[in-house]
């Protein structure tokens, strides 16, 4: 078994294989979400455990190249 470097751990939810538990609880909540969700509403949603450099420096490009805000869960 290959280890996760953030030691995150795969999880299947509906026969779907997550990165991580994290990003299992965030894909069922948003399953819970579309029954409610508003027509025509597009949210851009980074499910992150450990927020690297790396990751804030791209985050910043994509929402300055495309004027968006991605919300982190």
């Amino acid at each position: 078994m290959i280890r996760h470097k953030f030691h995150a751990r795969q999880t299947e939810l509906d026969g779907i294989r997550f990165t991580s538990k994290r990003e299992a609880q965030y894909y069922a909540e948003l399953l819970l979400r579309q029954l409610r969700q508003k027509a025509g509403e597009v949210r851009f949603v980074d499910v992150k455990g450990i927020k690297t450099d790396l990751y804030l420096a791209k985050k910043r490009l994509v929402e300055s190249l495309y004027l968006v805000v991605i919300e982190e869960a």
